[in-house]
């Protein structure tokens, strides 16, 4: 049963036909690539001036991003609602290469036997479950690092105040981009490529 609570995280195993490295790039590369950028230059901004951290309240741009997030599951639960609904047969067939696919047995090898190719609606699903996953996550984890930055109490070495402020930035940043991406990815399929009756 815990298992199942997890099953969400699910739409990060999914691999594409053809050694395709497009979605590789989109839910890894590319938001691993800003929050690197973007932490680096919050650490420089900090280390000139102490004052400057994304986690204390009168910043407010941590406060700000997890208010967008805190909006954002109801409209992912209700897209996928409206997936799992909406009446077309072209949503149920496999999609066309390179196709998104499951391994059957996680412990074989990757071959076409042992793949699962998703069907748009099955795809789509596997997103927005999963962006409405990591909205929930997100939510409480910046609650719970805003109110460990709260404390003035710990006698913490600076490289590895600095080091932490750095990870917790690249946290925030990744999983923001990362969210910011694949929701842009899933307007595009809610608002155009799902009225097109032919995968095709």
């Amino acid at each position: 049963m815990i298992k199942l609570i997890f099953n969400p995280k699910n739409y990060l195993n999914i691999k594409l036909t053809q050694n395709s490295e497009q979605k590789h790039y989109l839910d890894v590369v590319i938001p691993f690539s800003i929050s690197i950028v973007l932490s680096l230059i919050l650490l420089i901004i900090n280390s000139i001036d102490n004052t400057i951290n994304i986690f204390y309240k009168d910043i407010g741009l941590l406060g700000s991003i997890t208010n967008f997030f805190q909006s954002m599951p109801g409209f992912y639960i209700a897209a996928l609602a409206a997936i799992a609904t909406f009446p077309s047969e072209s949503m149920n067939r496999p999609m066309r290469d390179p196709a998104p696919y499951l391994l059957k047995d996680v412990s074989e090898k990757d071959i076409d036997s042992n793949r699962d190719i998703l069907s748009r609606r099955r795809f789509l699903c596997y997103m927005f479950a999963y962006l409405a996953f990591i909205s929930i996550v997100f939510f409480f984890m910046s609650v719970l690092l805003s109110f460990l930055y709260s404390f003035n109490i710990f006698i913490i070495d600076s490289f590895w105040l600095d080091f932490g402020y750095f990870l917790s930035c690249f946290l925030v940043f990744y999983i923001t981009s990362q969210a910011i991406i694949i929701t842009f990815l899933g307007l595009w399929y809610l608002g155009s490529r799902i009225h097109f009756n032919d995968n095709s």
